[in-house]
């Protein structure tokens, strides 16, 4: 984990406490399902883990779904609508808030001033890979985050909820790169 900070913060840079990022691209939730077009913005805050995600998805002409993701005071929340006006889904819960939680923790190589703060505490698992815990109440969050020799991140890998169908989750691996 040192290596990575000496390679992410520059010496003598001022602390991130807050981040915006803003993106474009394609997307699509299933392997068999095509790619739709999607833009969004999302705002971080790096020493207490939250954030905001708002996208919008084109499926089709004239018709659009908003998307929201956040994790705000530990908790996680999913709400999608269709138009902006018609509630698709509205998840929250334990799952919904580890999930929110490891995506705020594979996300933060963004911020990384986000790792030294007392939210996480590292484990060393080798001399290139540490266990990340993310100190907070409700579903363990701990991936392992491995590192190359230059100290970059490379890959963080834990488990995740996922819907496996019926309306049950499971954890299930999940790899970020």
């Amino acid at each position: 984990m040192r290596r990575y900070l000496q390679f992410a913060i520059e010496d003598r840079a001022p602390a991130t406490r807050t981040v915006r990022l803003k993106h474009g691209g394609t997307f699509r939730t299933k392997p068999e399902q095509r790619w739709l077009p999607i833009r969004g913005v999302e705002y971080f805050t790096a020493a207490t883990p939250g954030f905001v995600w708002s996208a919008s998805i084109s499926p089709a002409l004239l018709a659009w779904i908003d998307v929201r993701d956040r994790l705000y005071d530990r908790r996680g929340n999913m709400l999608v609508k269709l138009e902006s006006l018609f509630t698709i889904a509205d998840a929250c819960g334990p799952e919904i808030d580890q999930g929110a939680s490891l995506r705020w923790l594979a996300e933060a190589v963004w911020f990384p001033y986000a790792f030294v703060g007392g939210a996480i505490r590292w484990e060393p698992v080798s001399g290139e890979a540490a266990r990340a815990t993310l100190v907070q109440q409700g579903a363990p969050v701990a991936p392992t985050v491995e590192f190359d020799a230059e100290g970059r991140m490379v890959l963080i890998r834990g488990e995740r909820y996922r819907d496996v169908g019926g309306g049950k989750l499971a954890l299930t691996p999940w790899v970020g790169r």
